[in-house]
């Protein structure tokens, strides 16, 4: 019998972070990597759901982080839940308040590498609908 690994999405418009935490996750987790939110966008209007998404909260593009995690929960509201946000800390007073209302699901850059090992399992475990084999 086959174990099927958890999947996260990574979605960061700056490669060098989106990739550092590929190379964190690859061995344990089935990692997509997309620098763009119209990609991701595309990604979920395909109906692909993840057990973790990591987006970076003031992401340029179309939709930043706060606005991906609303387009989604539109669509699929446990989907939404299934967000943690990355950030450098250079945030507004708005995405202060939204990062209060998610403690734990933050990860800050530059990435500590057994923390977001700690976030994304623990995000991973909560019980959901899997998402469908590829």
């Amino acid at each position: 019998m086959t174990v099927q690994r958890s999947t996260v999405l990574v979605i960061d418009d700056e490669p060098q972070f989106a990739y550092t935490l590929e190379r964190i996750l690859e061995d344990a987790y089935d990692v997509t990597v997309v620098t763009r939110s119209a990609t991701a966008m595309g990604l979920f209007d395909e109906g692909r759901r993840y057990d973790v998404i990591i987006t970076e909260i003031a992401m340029s593009g179309p939709l930043d982080g706060p606005g991906l995690q609303a387009y989604v929960g539109a669509m699929d509201p446990e989907q939404a839940e299934r967000f943690v946000f990355s950030t450098t800390g250079i945030v507004s007073s708005r995405g202060w308040d939204f990062l209060r209302k998610h403690v734990g699901r933050c990860l800050y850059k530059p990435f500590a590498q057994s923390y977001v090992q700690r976030v994304v399992a623990a995000v991973a475990a909560v019980p959901h609908a899997r998402p469908e084999a590829a």
